[in-house]
């Protein structure tokens, strides 16, 4: 017996180590494993919730358009999503150190690596319908919590971005049928930043950001909507005194 092997029976012997029993790292194991596993599904799930909602808000589109759409990205993104999801890959970080092997490599790499994870997690999340078919489903059976977080994102859409179909074409731009705001003429101008190939036709779908005055917007950025983008129009007609006729057009009701 070597002298490290006689200095550990000794200190068990005085009581200076204590023995514990296997299953009691076994148990410290697996709910370590549970924990990293649960963090870096919190970690994804708020990441691509939170490009969800700058997507569906159209938040996430502004900051091409200057300084005003900078503007507006700041005063309007989700922060607080985004300081929990900054929270939980710290505790990642703390959770995925405490494994021996992580000791062996920097700091720097392991958080790299985790962050590449849930990015990768993320966005394989947003190739999918996940996100549009759970937000369906938590506003139609009412659940708690999830069901407001999903609906604010239509009620927290500032006002100077403007989803809708074009039904006219106009010689200074386009007649907008919105879901939420009615029938808008859009103006486009030489102020108005856009792709020089696009084309708008009737029946294609847009976001537009720019200065309302009454139904008339002076549109200082326009872009054709990305296919999967929703459109929400549930509880809108009515809360806005607004019908929807036989061709889903939203009109003003008769007076």
């Amino acid at each position: 017996m070597n002298n490290i092997q006689k200095n550990i029976l000794d200190k068990i012997k005085t009581g200076e180590v204590d023995m514990k029993p296997r299953w009691h790292f076994v148990l410290k194991s697996v709910l370590l494993v549970f924990s990293v596993v649960t963090v870096i599904l919190v970690g994804i799930y708020l990441l691509s919730f939170i490009l969800f909602t700058l997507r569906q808000s159209g938040v996430g589109f502004v900051p091409l358009y200057g300084l005003r759409g900078i503007s507006v990205f700041v005063m309007n993104s989700p922060w607080l999503l985004i300081f929990s999801t900054v929270v939980s890959l710290v505790a990642l970080q703390l959770l995925v150190r405490t494994y021996s092997f992580s000791y062996r490599q920097p700091l720097v790499y392991s958080m790299i690596g985790i962050i590449i994870f849930v990015l990768l997690g993320s966005y394989a999340i947003g190739q999918t319908q996940m996100h549009q078919q759970f937000q369906t489903f938590t506003q139609e059976r009412k659940v708690p919590v999830f069901g407001a977080l999903y609906k604010r994102i239509e009620e927290n859409r500032p006002e100077n971005i403007i989803f809708g179909t074009i039904t006219e074409l106009t010689a200074d731009g386009f007649i907008l049928q919105s879901p939420r705001k009615g029938t808008l003429e859009i103006i486009i101008s030489k102020e108005t930043r856009q792709k020089r190939s696009v084309v708008y036709d009737i029946g294609k779908k847009v976001v537009v950001f720019g200065d309302r005055d009454e139904d008339v917007v002076f549109a200082l950025g326009v872009r054709v909507a990305p296919a999967d983008l929703v459109f929400s129009e549930r509880g809108d007609w009515e809360s806005r005194g607004l019908l929807k006729d036989n061709q889903g057009l939203v009109t003003s009701p008769p007076r």
